[in-house]
């Protein structure tokens, strides 16, 4: 299981149009989002919905500095003989964003695809949380990846070889 960090959105268009490219038709079979979108809405219904509700919370600032960044997309994929359905990859993904981002207290839309190889699962998720937090957590690939590989032991899942928090671990623990 391998995640990335695709892009930051820093306007409603950016939002919109990281919402759009994940829920498209070729490639796109499971949406889910706790983002209130009404029944029978186009796609493009849909990444409005997403990019008017995530920067209406951007507006509503009570203190500090201006927030720039709206929210972030990511990917996250899984090896070729991991033989994940897309309904799993969901809920793999769902469960390491709740220990890594505490997903349910945040606005949230992720899609599954499979126009690839690759069963993955494209995410947009708010920067700042429903109690009006920004997430700011530097170096987080590390946790990030911490939660991959336990989740990786835990559903039976190929591990890539070359994971970085591997390596500053031993780099750690063994300086020379």
């Amino acid at each position: 299981m391998i995640r990335k960090r695709l892009s930051t959105q820093k306007s409603r268009s950016g939002v919109y149009k990281a919402s759009k490219y994940f829920h498209k038709d070729d490639g796109c079979v499971l949406f889910e989002s706790n983002i209130y979108t009404p029944m029978n809405s186009s796609k493009r219904q849909i990444a409005n919905a997403i990019a008017t509700s995530i920067e209406n919370d951007v507006a509503v600032r009570t203190k500090g500095r201006k927030q720039s960044v709206r929210s972030q997309h990511d990917m996250v994929s899984f090896h070729t003989n991991d033989n994940v359905t897309p309904e799993q990859a969901k809920q793999i993904v769902k469960e390491l964003y709740e220990q890594t981002h505490n997903l349910s207290n945040r606005k949230y839309s992720l899609g599954v695809h499979i126009d690839t190889d690759e069963v993955h699962v494209h995410i947009v998720w708010a920067i700042k949380d429903f109690d009006g937090k920004c997430y700011n957590v530097s170096n987080d690939y590390r946790k990030i990846e911490r939660q991959c590989e336990y989740l990786e032991k835990k559903h039976h899942l190929i591990a890539p070889q070359n994971r970085i928090s591997r390596y500053i671990d031993r780099l750690e623990k063994h300086p020379d």
